[in-house]
């Protein structure tokens, strides 16, 4: 039962001022994927000659950079099947 201070004209204009279109996900995960891509290749350029007994900087930065770059491109294919609709 609906309240009666509620006008079913209103809550629906409501829906459709407030409707999300979608798009912040895929934008958010090219942001991502363009910060983490560019963190990535500093630590990759920069750790070079640095050596450490646990895990390779220099490979963690390039392995960094691959999924960065992924990630930008997942989400940007996603925001283009999203325009299609």
């Amino acid at each position: 039962m609906r309240s009666p201070t509620r006008n079913p004209t209103t809550e629906s204009e409501h829906r459709v001022r407030h409707h999300h279109t979608g798009r912040g996900k895929p934008m958010k995960g090219i942001a991502i994927g363009i910060v983490v891509t560019i963190a990535g290749l500093a630590l990759w350029l920069s750790t070079e000659e640095v050596e450490n007994s646990v895990i390779s900087l220099h490979k963690a930065g390039m392995i960094l950079a691959i999924i960065g770059a992924a990630e930008a491109l997942f989400a940007l294919l996603a925001l283009g099947k999203k325009t299609k609709k």
